[in-house]
Order: structure tokens, then C-alpha cells, then sequence
């Protein structure tokens, strides 16, 4: 190849590589992204887990507490405590469920969440070695650019 056409190779071969760079940076972000939402989610599960043990625990017909109402409000309120309570399973729909089954519902969501988040995880790993890869191939032609 002649002297001038290897600058405009390399020149192709770098810009080629910054796309792949950038392309891979904003999967790894969209991974990030997963595994946090996945963790607000996750810790979500566990506290209503741990609420409805608790639930299940107590001997008494009525608790009085504050209620949830979402966004961070809360009322005072009585709770009923009849060993039943209502799980959403998805599209508006909201199933009543005995205290040990709502449990076992929540222990499933949990190990999906669980699962889900090491999946991202580990593909955060492989993009991380990709990117890591290519920023090496673009130090190398940058080097061979500056020659």
C-alpha cells in the first residue's frame, strides 16, 4: 500500500472503532440502568416480604399503623388482619392471596429479579472487556497515526 493510502485507512480503521467505542458504552449504560432499577425493585420485594412475615406472625385482629398511599405519603390507619391480602400480578390485575402464598409469589419475583440483575451484571462484565479491547486498538492506531 502506498504511503499516502495508510493514513486514510488507519484514519477509517479509528473511526471505526470510536463508533464501535461509543455503540458499546451506551449498551453498558442501558445494562446499568437495568441492574439499578432492578435493585430499587429488588429491595421493594424484600421489605414486603419481610412486612408480610411479620404479618403472619402477629396474634391480634387489628394493627393500627400508617399506610403507604405512595410518592411517600402515609395515613394513619387500621389494618385488618385476617390472613388474606391482595398481590397485583401484573395489568391492573390484583388477586386476593392467603399470607404464605403472597410469600411464595414474592419469593419467585425475587429470584427473577435476582436472576436478572446477575444476567446484566455479567454482560456488563463481557462489554467491559470489549470496550477495554477496542480503547487498546484505538490507542494502537493512534499511536500508528502519530508515526
Amino acid at each position: 500500500m502506498s504511503a499516502d493510502k495508510k493514513p486514510d485507512r488507519l484514519q477509517l480503521e479509528l473511526q471505526l472503532r470510536l463508533e464501535q467505542l461509543i455503540e458499546l458504552q451506551n449498551i453498558a449504560s442501558l445494562h446499568q440502568q437495568v441492574i439499578e432499577t432492578n435493585t430499587i425493585i429488588l429491595s421493594e420485594i424484600i421489605k414486603a416480604r419481610q412486612a408480610l412475615k411479620e404479618l403472619a406472625k402477629t396474634r391480634t385482629e387489628q394493627l393500627e399503623g400508617l399506610i403507604s398511599l405512595g410518592a411517600g405519603v402515609y395515613v394513619n390507619g387500621l389494618i385488618e388482619v385476617s390472613g388474606e391480602v391482595y398481590l397485583d400480578v401484573g395489568a391492573g390485575v390484583v388477586l386476593p392471596l392467603k399470607i404464605e402464598e403472597a410469600i411464595s409469589k414474592l419469593e419467585e419475583r425475587e429470584k427473577q429479579v435476582r436472576e436478572s440483575i446477575d444476567n446484566a451484571r455479567q454482560s456488563l462484565i463481557k462489554i467491559q472487556d470489549a470496550i477495554n479491547q477496542l480503547q487498546n486498538e484505538i490507542n494502537i492506531i493512534q499511536t500508528q497515526l502519530n508515526k
